[in-house]
């Protein structure tokens, strides 16, 4: 057991620390939770597959289909996830989902896939937002709750078509 902070770097700078409380941080002397990633470098400009300052989680698989995951654990068992998917060269959909405990496999319940599109109860939607419920619920709900001003939904066709609310 130790009672001071770990520190490791190069060229007399500080890179990362593990402190004696547990918390361990990157690019930061004073981490304040179990994982502290810091970087000060302005990469506003700089596109995400270029950038060097963020967090990279790689699956060096080429195969199509294979996924990396970022797993929540709220509850011991129960697992909520966003999952990058491969679907072959430049395609990758984003799958955000949950598995519980006791369940073999997981639950997609939402995915954008490489073009856009955002299915919610569905892994392959067909068109640029489309929601599936597959029991006798409602499937979508709009509530405007501001009693004196506006719509539900604005619905408007392709070309010149005028538009209308659906209230």
């Amino acid at each position: 057991i130790w009672t001071t902070d770990i520190k490791i770097g190069s060229g007399g700078v500080e890179k990362f620390r593990l402190t004696s409380g547990g918390n361990f941080g990157i690019g930061t002397t004073s981490p304040s939770s179990l994982l502290n990633i810091s970087s000060s470098t302005n990469n506003s400009s700089v596109e995400p597959k270029d950038d060097t300052n963020g967090v990279r989680i790689t699956n060096s698989s080429v195969t199509t289909g294979s996924y990396t995951n970022i797993c929540l654990e709220p509850y011991v068992g129960d697992v909520a996830f966003i999952r990058a998917i491969a679907n072959g060269n430049n395609n990758i959909d984003l799958d955000f989902g949950i598995q519980y405990s006791g369940q073999s496999s997981a639950t997609s319940r939402m995915r954008i896939d490489s073009s856009g599109r955002v299915g919610v109860g569905t892994s392959s939607p067909a068109t640029r937002l489309e929601v599936v419920e597959s029991v006798n619920n409602v499937a979508a709900k709009i509530d405007n709750t501001d009693a004196t001003n506006g719509y539900g939904l604005w619905v408007k066709g392709g070309g010149s078509a005028s538009g209308r609310y659906i209230a």
